[in-house]
């Protein structure tokens, strides 16, 4: 069985999008800590030196946790918008009751 769950968080400060967390959990199947390197170094790397954002993947033999949070406040959107497979929603786009 091969799937993956996300969970988004908005934190929020005022009224105002702050930060928002992206955990994603991926069932897959690695035979090694080894393999799981070669396959996500490409992914990995292009998260590295973006300030506001930070990014951590880890796995073992039958899923992979990536945790991805972008800090609204010190992140520059023009750096991120470069990054595959990155989605994120501006925070003048979302209202906070």
């Amino acid at each position: 069985m091969y799937g993956v769950m996300t969970t988004m968080v908005y934190t929020s400060t005022g009224g105002k999008v702050t930060k928002q967390t992206t955990e994603n959990i991926g069932l897959v199947s690695i035979t090694s800590k080894e393999e799981a390197h070669e396959l996500f170094a490409p992914l990995i790397k292009q998260f590295q030196n973006i300030d506001g954002l930070t990014h951590k993947l880890e796995y073992d033999d039958s899923k992979v946790t990536e945790t991805l949070a972008i800090d609204y406040v010190d992140v520059n959107f023009e750096d991120i918008e470069k990054v595959n497979y990155c989605s994120f929603f501006l925070p003048t786009h979302i209202t906070v009751p």
